[in-house]
């Protein structure tokens, strides 16, 4: 039966919240602009002296706010140079944005693979987050890292490469062990993709997501619930050869028109004949497609300013129930849901605060309106049993006691954010609620 397209009534809220709603955001006592390493050493000092916080932010991409702070909080905009380039790997300032990382490789023949999809996402925000690309053959961006230069709480400068106790607890820290002043990544030659999109069933998709993901170099999916339809994505590496224009984002007026139509007309106009497509381009164009603030990018943002977003992290051979169970709640919420839903893949890894930690994972991104709270708590139920854990710059909707028990590696992360932020120096409300 059709839902119709009746205005919501909105005369009262849920009096229930989830757990991790969105507070009131922390308003800094100052903001510091941050030109070079010194500047960070200097704010550090000055918050140690007058016992406040002190958080770094980039492009305030992340959909929750681990970023900001009541103390003092750090501007990076301005600090996002290249300190060191060799062929092979590249020595960047934590402020790059990975747009202007990705255009100074371009020039030089080379490229980091395990970029997300966001030109203005910072190179140690997204290490901080756990931040992924879409890649069963390529792990999240922290996995390129292969050294970075921290400001602890004593104001000391300190290098930690991959053969220091603490790289895999300050790779992805959420800033809770010091402020990232510089980053070194390995890159490789540069590589054109060829990115095709088609339509399948769902079930389809779920028998086949382990060999699709295998078969691509990279792979990403945007799932329509209502009809049971897949939009994949995946591209493989081809010569060289002209582009053939921008790639479709995988969320798009394209697909939030279609999903609008499913949900609240029952319209099952998913399909190759609307869908399906072929584009061939540079290989960092085709992965990280989103301008940062383009006019386009300003009017979303002002449109979904009361969307949550949420990214939630199974093991990848629990996909099928959780898809199964995420289902189901999408179609009791087919109201609350602003836009299909993203399904990714990523390698495990061994970073202790990783989504990723020692296990292949699926991503699966919920897109909901803020009103309907009793989504998140349903949306959490669907995937606690299978082990679910968050994305760290997304919204969060699972519970922060279940949240600090998947991470086997924590007692571990909380003795070196003991040796190197004994006073907390670098917590913030976010990180307090989160008990870590």
């Amino acid at each position: 039966m059709s839902v119709g397209v009746l205005p919501r009534l909105r005369l009262t809220r849920p009096a229930v919240r989830p757990v991790s709603a969105a507070h009131p955001a922390s308003e800094p006592a100052e903001i510091l602009q941050i030109q070079c390493e010194r500047d960070i050493v200097d704010a550090v000092c000055r918050a140690r002296e007058r016992s406040c916080e002190v958080r770094p932010f980039g492009g305030k991409g992340s959909k929750n706010d681990c970023y900001r702070t009541t103390g003092l909080s750090l501007d990076l905009s301005g600090y996002g140079g290249v300190l060191d380039f060799d062929g092979r790997t590249v020595t960047v300032q934590a402020g790059m944005k990975m747009g202007r990382l990705n255009e100074f490789l371009r020039r030089h023949g080379c490229i980091v693979p395990t970029c997300g999809e966001w030109q203005g996402a910072t190179v140690s925000g997204s290490l901080a987050t756990g931040s992924h690309g879409g890649s069963s053959h390529y792990g999240i961006h922290p996995t390129s890292a292969l050294g970075l230069r921290l400001v602890t709480a004593d104001g000391r400068v300190t290098d930690i490469g991959r053969d220091s106790p603490y790289f895999e607890h300050a790779a992805v820290s959420i800033g809770m062990l010091g402020v990232i002043s510089a980053v070194t990544l390995a890159c490789e030659p540069a590589f054109h993709l060829e990115l095709e999109t088609r339509v399948v069933p769902l079930d389809d998709y779920l028998r086949d997501y382990v060999s699709l993901g295998n078969a691509a170099d990279f792979s990403a999916a945007v799932w329509f619930p209502i009809v049971r339809r897949v939009l994949t994505f995946t591209a493989n590496r081809v010569a060289a050869r002209a582009a053939t224009g921008p790639r479709m984002q995988r969320f798009s007026v394209k697909t939030f028109l279609f999903d609008a139509a499913s949900r609240y007309l029952d319209m099952d106009v998913i399909s190759d004949d609307h869908l399906a497509h072929t584009w061939v381009d540079e290989g960092d164009r085709i992965l990280c497609p989103i301008e940062d603030m383009t006019s386009k990018m300003r009017a979303l943002r002002a449109l979904s300013h009361n969307w949550r977003g949420t990214e939630l992290a199974v093991p990848a051979e629990t996909a099928p129930c959780a898809i199964e169970r995420i289902d189901r709640v999408l179609h009791d919420h087919r109201n609350s849901m602003v836009n299909a839903a993203g399904l990714r893949m990523s390698p495990a890894d061994t970073f202790s605060l990783s989504p990723c930690f020692g296990r292949d994972t699926f991503w699966i991104d919920v897109f909901f309106d803020e009103w309907d709270s009793l989504f998140a708590y349903d949306l959490a139920e669907a995937v606690t049993d299978c082990g679910g854990r968050c994305h760290w710059g997304k919204y969060l909707t699972l519970d922060p006691a279940h949240l600090r028990g998947q991470y086997p590696r924590l007692d571990e992360f909380r003795k070196a954010k003991a040796a190197l932020d004994p006073d907390g120096l670098f917590a913030n409300a976010y990180t307090r609620r989160m008990g870590m």
